[in-house]
């Protein structure tokens, strides 16, 4: 699973709860379960770390009516 993110975005560090910005460009990333709420469904993180977003948010983000600020979703 890929996202590409068209703009700089800030994501949270799951494992303490910190910002952290990732600038545009492809990245791989995969589904975990949500470190922060347990129960309120599943997290994509960048492959590899526990930094990320719920999965909803990431896809809020996903229609070409975003232009520039579009994050392209990949599986």
């Amino acid at each position: 699973m890929f996202a590409t993110l068209k703009t700089r975005w800030k994501f949270r560090n799951g494992k303490d709860r910190s910002f952290v910005y990732r600038e545009a460009g492809r990245y791989e990333i995969e589904r975990k379960p949500n470190p922060v709420f347990a129960d309120k469904g599943r997290w994509l993180v960048f492959k590899g770390t526990e930094i990320g977003a719920a999965e909803g948010w990431w896809r809020e983000w996903a229609g070409p009516e975003w232009d520039e600020m579009q994050i392209i979703i990949e599986e």
